[in-house]
């Protein structure tokens, strides 16, 4: 039954049968959550996800408590509660004697631990599906700072202040001073890109595209 949950998931499809009532809500449940925190995004998807689990977990659930039965492997019935919603178990073993026969007769057979296992996960991963169908990929601090950085290396600014460099260098590598110069390179750069802030001749210099490699080994240039 796993399998067929799995394989139907990753069919977009879900078929869970015969899952506890307190699930059946599930698609509702997420809706609300999303509601709640917004976009799904790099900061709030943890949030979300951690509602998703206390959900599953059953810890928003009042419990029902409702008298199961199960046979042992000696062939012994024992009675105890389970939550008529979630499917947790309420108690250990009720005595014998303090139920009474119509109690007895009517309380229906326990629902296993994997059976409520297999129904909760296959909700879980349906609903962290959906979540990341919904993702917004933001960029991270780190990418927007190089979109930015890059978006002004194509700036008129930035072409005008990079051949005043250069011709301020002689075309000269200023790091080998044997190879004419290609490209200006940034001797520091900022946390916070605001180039037409802090942006001085100072802090480039005149480099040649081997030299220029070496100061960035981790790109290919």
């Amino acid at each position: 039954m796993g399998n067929r949950t799995l394989s139907s998931l990753e069919r977009g499809e879900l078929s869970l049968g015969d899952s506890p009532p307190y699930y059946a809500d599930w698609e509702q449940r997420l809706r609300q959550i999303l509601l709640e925190h917004g976009p799904v995004t790099h900061e709030s998807r943890p949030k979300i996800l951690h509602e998703i689990y206390q959900y599953i977990g059953a810890k928003d659930c009042e419990h029902e408590p409702m008298l199961v039965h199960f046979r042992q492997s000696n062939g012994v019935i024992v009675y105890q509660t389970q939550c008529a919603r979630c499917w947790s178990h309420l108690s250990s073993a009720i005595k014998y004697s303090s139920l009474t026969d119509e109690e007895r007769a009517s309380a229906p057979e326990r629902v296993d631990r994997q059976t409520h296992w297999g129904h909760t996960e296959a909700i879980k991963l349906a609903m962290l599906q959906r979540v990341n169908q919904l993702v917004i990929l933001e960029p991270t601090e780190e990418e927007q700072w190089w979109a930015d950085y890059n978006a002004y290396l194509r700036s008129p600014e930035w072409q005008s202040l990079r051949e005043r460099v250069l011709r301020r260098d002689g075309y000269m590598c200023q790091s080998c001073l044997t190879r004419q110069a290609t490209t200006v390179h940034h001797r520091q750069y900022r946390k916070r890109y605001e180039p037409r802030s802090w942006e001085h001749a100072y802090n480039l210099v005149s480099v040649c595209s081997e030299c220029h490699q070496r100061a960035h080994p981790e790109k290919d240039l």
